[in-house]
């Protein structure tokens, strides 16, 4: 008895030491202000600013790889002050206020370049030249919100000090180029800046400079009439992600259209979703037994991409994952896409099929049938655009605001949706839409998409170019008028219905 009573002090004493020492580390530990980035490629640019000869400075930051360049702000802000596309830029809380059309004003250490080493003697072996470290800290990269003319945009940036202390921003050259509508593009090692033009970018060029080879699949067109602008594997499988729930909208909507269910039906959580839920998958946080609506949980599926969120939909409507996915490939054989368009699950995350091999199956479609699907979807249900086009709203069931992962409705007026996706298969995906009206007075919807970028940024920029492209080629030829006599049958599937709706465009 004895020698349990001292083993329990002795683990007692041992606790309360623990506790002690554990109090004393947090009180000692500081969390550092930011994480750090830091880089060993810095390049300082030659600039000349609308066919100007005198050389300025613009640093840049390679991010992994060469050429992958992010460009000092302020530099560039010095540069352009004066000219038609010029701006400030200052401080606001803990974002970047920027004013478009205003001098700016230097804080110093603009255009100065970075001190970089000198390259060492090529190494014999390799005969490349070596290169001593160059150390340059900045906050991790993130997609930090700007105030620009008092409306938030989101753009991926590095911020850290200029060569005079004073707070700088580093952003991709395509990126700031959409944000100021100008143009920028390498002749040999200068960079030339045209402020006196707006930015469209040169898809023929992009594409002979490897472009497209970013991502997997890739298109831009008009949904209102069904011309495809451009594309890249259209015919290639790919994997979707989340870019499923469109098809799930899709069948929900039906089943509403249908009166198989209706907008305002409470739809009981269930264990499954519940599980999914508190996954590594999980977005929103549901338990069992919850009530919520149809109208609530098409929110949450569509703007923060909540997976539980589409599983208790595909449950309400066919009482089971499993028949919903019957629906879901029923639907795709009926919009007459093509059998490379497999569904598997009603969200789009990878899952293990039931073999001996660790193999995994997810959601796939070509670029050319996601199109099709998107112009379907547009032309039957637009109530969708109400939706993705909200940058959050609150979903009173869950006490939660959600906000849209759909980076293009916050830098482009026009953006009204749709879906982005992501798994590791997949890659980063979008699919954005927006409506676009043209000298006519006609509004068409403009559907820019890529499958498979392998980060965020890379998506976003690349979807975003896409759209300008997109934008820009309707409004060259939106001042024909629109040819309404065409004869419109009734019509009979949904096939025919995108027809009739596209022979009526025209």
């Amino acid at each position: 008895m004895q020698e349990l009573m001292n083993r329990c002090k002795k683990r007692l004493i041992a606790l309360v030491l623990s506790l002690v020492f554990a109090a004393v580390s947090v009180l000692s530990y500081s969390e550092p202000a930011y994480a750090i980035e830091e880089f060993t490629h810095g390049e300082n640019i030659r600039a000349s600013v609308n066919g100007s000869d005198n050389d300025i400075t613009i640093k840049a930051l390679h991010y992994v790889y060469p050429n992958n360049r992010y460009v000092s702000m302020r530099d560039v802000a010095a540069a352009i002050s004066g000219t038609d596309k010029q701006f400030e830029m200052a401080k606001d809380g803990d974002k970047l206020a920027v004013t478009l059309g205003v001098p700016y004003g230097a804080v110093g250490g603009e255009n100065v370049p970075f001190e970089l080493p000198e390259e060492k003697p090529a190494d014999e072996e390799t005969e490349e030249p070596e290169i001593t470290e160059f150390k340059y800290r900045t906050k991790n990269m993130g997609l930090n919100a700007m105030e620009v003319n008092g409306k938030t945009v989101k753009y991926y940036t590095f911020i850290g000090d200029n060569m005079a202390g004073k707070q700088d921003y580093y952003i991709s050259i395509s990126d700031l180029a959409m944000l100021l509508d100008l143009n920028m593009e390498f002749r040999g090692e200068r960079l030339y800046i045209d402020t006196s033009s707006s930015y469209v970018p040169n898809i023929d060029k992009l594409r002979e400079e490897g472009f497209y080879y970013e991502v997997h699949a890739a298109l831009v067109g008009d949904a209102t009439t069904g011309e495809i602008y451009d594309e890249y594997n259209p015919d290639n499988p790919v994997a979707i992600a989340s870019v499923t729930k469109l098809m799930t909208y899709l069948c929900i909507m039906d089943a509403i259209s249908s009166g198989r269910i209706g907008a305002n039906d409470e739809v009981v959580i269930t264990k499954q979703a519940e599980e999914l839920s508190n996954g590594e998958d999980g977005v929103i946080k549901m338990e069992e037994g919850q009530v919520s609506s149809v109208s609530e949980l098409i929110k949450g599926m569509l703007l923060p991409s909540s997976n539980e969120s589409a599983l208790s939909l595909a449950i309400h409507v066919a009482g089971s994952e499993e028949a919903f996915v019957e629906l879901m490939n029923a639907k795709a054989r009926e919009l007459g896409l093509s059998d490379k368009t497999v569904f598997y699950n009603p969200h789009g995350l990878p899952g293990f099929m039931d073999s001996v091999a660790a193999s995994k199956h997810q959601n796939r479609m070509t670029v050319e049938d996601a199109f099709k699907m998107v112009q379907y979807i547009l032309a039957v249900y637009p109530g969708i655009k109400d939706v993705t086009s909200l940058q959050k709203t609150e979903l009173p069931t869950f006490n939660r605001v959600i906000n849209n992962t759909n980076p293009l409705l916050y830098n482009m007026d026009e953006v009204v949706g749709l879906k982005t996706g992501t798994t590791i298969m997949a890659g980063a995906c979008l699919v954005a839409a927006a409506d676009v009206k043209g000298a006519d007075g006609s509004v068409h919807t403009i559907v820019a998409m890529e499958f498979g970028a392998e980060d965020f940024a890379t998506r976003n920029t690349l979807t975003q170019e896409l759209m300008v492209y997109g934008i820009n080629r309707f409004r060259e030829n939106a001042g024909e008028p629109l040819d309404t006599g065409a004869e419109i049958k009734i019509p009979q599937t949904a096939e025919e219905f995108i027809r009739a709706v596209i022979a009526e465009a025209k």
